[in-house]
């Protein structure tokens, strides 16, 4: 049995069994009828597909090209250990368990439903599921609407975002799109110098999102509260751009004795000790938020948001 767009790596080796159950999810939805989870674990045992990664003790690290047949069937069956009907029900369990009535599915006797009376298409839980399935299979540009995702998902919780990627057209050179943000967000830094921020663009200046909280006003030495950096990349990588968020010297710029605290967002779900060593190289205080702390800020998604499902589901048709 083959299944077609079923990669189990695609989300970094932190987050095999999370890539899993999102295929199943998107199935589910593009099926419009119940998905036998012994469908996708049959799928898997019988492809006997070779991890990128190996274990080594208590670590994941990459495999080297060539590999002997006792370690693929090593492999072989640590994926079978894995990938359990059990513990796919587990995890599918889980996310109900975190978001409630705002997951998009439900279990029925060892399927996975779309849950009864609700729209799950216009969700924001299945637009960020477009977007993680999306940005897997090489869309780009999904990564782009991740970030219009998050500026309106911040914007939903009561705090005021800037994307900076958006200001001047999108084209802007990183002093002139951080000027604007800084004046929408009505903060003013307490000393300026537009020489030292100079970079070649909003892209590469590690910060995608600057995001005021209510109480930034009365945080001394810092204009705005967070820093955020948006990514649809795969775990291994998460903790590098956690860094370039917080390598930002706003001190050295402004003059500040306190800096933002840094944030990652991230479409997909992540378990707590992958979140743990995301943060693990920051000794101050840091956001990570995945696919469950969007949802539960904004269950619904905006409508500019929906065609993604939609894309999504035709491509996988």
């Amino acid at each position: 049995m083959t299944m077609p767009g079923l990669n189990f790596e695609c989300y970094g080796p932190a987050a095999r069994l999370a890539a899993v159950v999102d295929h199943v999810e998107v199935e589910a939805l593009r099926r419009r009828e119940p998905f036998r989870l012994a469908e996708v674990v049959e799928a898997l045992s019988e492809s006997r597909i070779r991890p990128r990664y190996a274990r080594i003790g208590d670590r994941l690290e990459e495999r080297d090209a060539e590999a002997s047949a006792d370690e693929d069937q090593d492999d072989a069956v640590e994926v079978d250990r894995l990938f359990t009907r059990h513990n796919v029900e587990s995890e599918i369990l889980s996310r109900e368990q975190i978001l409630g009535e705002h997951y998009p599915f439900r279990l029925d006797a060892g399927a996975l439903v779309p849950r009864p009376r609700v729209d799950s298409e216009r969700t924001t839980y299945a637009v960020l599921l477009a977007v993680s399935q999306l940005h897997a299979g090489g869309d780009r540009h999904a990564w782009e609407r991740l970030e219009e995702i998050a500026e309106r998902v911040f914007g939903a919780a009561g705090l005021t975002p800037r994307r900076l990627g958006g200001l001047r057209g999108g084209f802007a050179q990183f002093a002139t799109a951080l000027t604007q943000a800084l004046q929408e967000l009505r903060v003013g830094p307490a000393s300026f110098n537009p020489n030292a921020l100079v970079r070649p663009g909003t892209n590469e200046a590690g910060i995608d999102l600057l995001v005021r909280t209510p109480h930034a006003a009365r945080t001394e030495g810092a204009a705005f509260s967070v820093v955020v950096q948006v990514t649809c990349g795969r775990t291994d990588a998460l903790a590098q751009k956690l860094g370039e968020a917080v390598k930002v010297p706003f001190g050295e710029w402004f003059g500040w004795s306190n800096s933002p605290v840094p944030a990652l967002v991230v479409p997909y779900g992540l378990d707590r000790p992958t979140r743990r060593e995301i943060q693990s190289g920051y000794s101050g205080p840091s956001w990570v938020l995945a696919r469950p702390d969007l949802v539960a800020l904004r269950p619904a998604a905006d409508p500019a948001e929906v065609p993604l499902v939609r894309r999504l589901l035709d491509s996988a048709a």
